[in-house]
């Protein structure tokens, strides 16, 4: 004959008036502590967040492109070491450029004294009229410089296929994360936190 250990009869047998036992009780409750316990050890060994979704982390080596930028100026990637960059590429007739544009704006501002550069570079083989291009950094008043890539040599050394596509560079000149698509203000200072330990 076999014995019942805890003597509670079942709820779908008579004698019993619903809900946990005592022991269920102490088990469901020790299950969600344990939870609890894991989930603040992952958020403290991740810095406290997860990484946004949409993100890829890369290890590989920045190209060295030189191209000039909307008002006449050259930038150089090389000449950007020691901070944290951030190369978006876009175009005025990409829908989700208009998207990311107002993060990206914000983020120049919001983490210039936390060592971020951004540089935006346009498609200008496919986005010929530059007063257009003009016309889109008022619109959105863009604050970071805009280069100029009329041959595709930034779009060819990065690998780049669809727009936007980010990608985010440490100070030693390594692209270490990419975002394809719409890249966000989290996603910024995810990176940033990574990057800046």
């Amino acid at each position: 004959m076999m014995t019942n250990i805890d003597e509670t009869p079942p709820a779908n047998q008579p004698g019993r008036t619903g809900g946990l036992t005592r022991r269920e009780w102490l088990w469901t409750g020790a299950g969600v502590l344990l939870a609890l316990a894991i989930i603040g050890l992952v958020a403290a060994l991740t810095g406290g967040s997860p990484p946004p979704t949409g993100l890829t982390e890369v290890d590989r080596e920045a190209p060295d492109i030189t191209l000039d930028t909307l008002d006449g100026r050259t930038v150089s990637l090389r000449d950007l070491r020691g901070k944290i960059v951030l190369v978006n590429f876009w175009a005025t007739w990409c829908e989700p450029c208009k998207t990311e544009t107002p993060d990206l704006v914000a983020a120049a501002s919001e983490f210039k004294s936390r060592n971020l550069e951004i540089i935006g570079i346009n498609l200008t083989d496919q986005d010929r009229d530059l007063d257009e291009i003009r016309r889109f950094v008022q619109r959105y008043a863009i604050p970071y410089p805009i280069l100029l890539d009329p041959d595709q040599k930034a779009q060819d050394a990065f690998g780049i296929y669809p727009i936007p596509t980010s990608y985010f560079i440490d100070s030693e000149g390594r692209i270490r994360y990419t975002r394809i698509t719409v890249v966000t203000r989290a996603d910024i200072e995810h990176v940033l936190n990574v990057l800046s330990r």
